[in-house]
């Protein structure tokens, strides 16, 4: 027989053996011990089901802790404002929670990217005051499309493919507004410095 014992918070307790499982209450309403006294051998296909299940919001909390920071960045460069730049992430996250479980996985970032492009504070925003110096000045210059398109490759760091479903535009066509964002001198070729 195997026992574990491990100590979790309840708001509602119960007495009573439920499929292997012993539940002990104690007078404190938010304490509880758990033993497990007989093997569990659930349907395989429901313990697969019930993984899933789990490990969806815990991928999903992953997904948008590794994105946050990156998304707040392009968004603040994009619309050139902090404030509407982080409105338009929590918006973007609000509407990606309800949507990631029926996307898979693979699907996400240019999901999420998608969400918030599409967002109103980001959607076709003026562009940015030069207030500050250097390359953040050529940015605001930059049309909302190609200023879009560079953010995603640099401050976002979203892979080609993704970023152009993300801006809703083939491929080839994202390749090119990237082309037309990047610094250009006098006789047309890329500033590389």
């Amino acid at each position: 027989m195997t026992a574990v014992h491990n100590r979790f918070s309840v708001e509602g307790l119960f007495c009573g053996k439920k499929r292997g499982l012993h539940v002990l209450s104690s007078p404190v309403p938010r304490d509880a011990t758990a033993i497990i006294t007989q093997e569990i051998d659930p349907d395989p296909m429901t313990q697969r089901t019930l993984s899933a299940a789990a490990d969806a919001p815990v991928a999903l909390n992953a997904f948008v802790r590794g994105i946050e920071r990156r998304a707040a960045v392009f968004g603040e460069l994009l619309c050139g404002d902090a404030i509407a730049g982080d409105a338009a992430l929590a918006a973007a996250i609000r509407a990606f929670r309800g949507i990631s479980s029926a996307a898979p996985m693979q699907e996400w970032p240019w999901r999420f990217w998608s969400l918030l492009l599409a967002t109103p504070q980001l959607r076709r925003s003026p562009p940015p005051a030069p207030t500050r110096d250097g390359a953040l000045q050529s940015l605001a210059r930059l049309p909302h499309g190609a200023r879009a398109a560079l953010l995603l490759r640099l401050a976002g760091g979203v892979a080609d493919a993704d970023a152009a479903l993300a801006l809703g535009i083939a491929p080839a066509t994202y390749r090119l507004a990237l082309q037309h964002a990047l610094p250009h001198r006098a006789d047309g070729t890329a500033d590389v410095d």
